[in-house]
């Protein structure tokens, strides 16, 4: 009985991964995000190494993003009882993986997602540079 349960599970679970690589990077962005990490790509491989700076997010710093379907969206700082919240534009460039982020007609950033997994996601900020190194790395798990 253990193994068909096992064997159902990874079945499910395969067919969750092959789902999520399948949809476009628009309708995987949408929902509730919560930053868990941030840091310097200092080799330019599109992680965060062991050996290279980086700050994990407490979960009670609380920041989170939420990216609606309509292109809106909210980003949320909770630290006790302090609570900032903007509201910006996205939109997302699928050839390039691109996402931008707009507020007030001003471009706050624009990031390309380097990995997209079930409930994990990695963005390179871009600095204006094309190289891959130094790029800062924002890993976001979904909420």
């Amino acid at each position: 009985m253990k193994s068909k349960l096992l064997v159902a599970s990874g079945i499910l679970l395969l067919a969750s991964c092959v789902r999520v690589e399948n949809r476009s990077l628009q309708s995987y962005l949408v929902g509730n995000w919560q930053l868990k990490s941030m840091g310097s790509d200092l080799n330019g491989n599109g992680s965060l190494d062991s050996n290279e700076l980086q700050m994990t997010i407490p979960d009670s710093m609380g920041l989170f993003t939420t990216f609606q379907a309509d292109g809106k969206g909210v980003a949320n700082i909770k630290i006790n009882k302090f609570n900032l919240s903007s509201d910006f534009r996205w939109k997302v460039d699928e050839a390039t993986k691109m996402v931008t982020i707009v507020s007030d007609s001003t471009q706050l950033l624009s990031a390309l997602c380097t990995t997209q997994g079930a409930y994990d996601m990695t963005f390179a900020l871009q600095n204006g540079s094309s190289s891959p190194i130094g790029k800062t790395l924002l890993t976001y798990h979904r909420k």
